[in-house]
């Protein structure tokens, strides 16, 4: 599997996937619940153009970049890649024993 983890961001990541977790369990007693539009809100929500002081403030800030954001913690959400039918090969698929567990 890819490496998304560093020191440095582990908390904020670990923060994200717990968060991702949560909201996606609550979406699940929704009737036709729209999880497309969820996941996709969830990347957008991450989506803006970075300055170049936003960049330099990324060797002390330990909030990672969005991308990093959107395509780690996707990556590691099971509920993701089974919703996307990703499997190996696919960008953003991780094998489940692979995935880091957050409970």
């Amino acid at each position: 599997g890819r490496q998304c983890f560093g020191d440095k961001w582990n908390a904020e990541l670990t923060a994200d996937m717990g968060g991702l977790k949560l909201a996606y369990l609550a979406c699940t007693h929704k009737e036709n619940f729209n999880f497309d539009k969820f996941f996709r809100c969830y990347a957008h929500y991450f989506a803006y153009i970075a300055t170049d002081n936003f960049i330099s403030s990324m060797i002390t800030n330990s909030h990672p970049i969005g991308y990093v954001r959107v395509n780690c913690v996707l990556s590691q959400s099971q509920e993701f890649i089974d919703y996307y039918k990703l499997k190996e090969g696919d960008m953003m698929y991780t094998s489940p024993d692979n995935i880091v567990a957050i409970w």
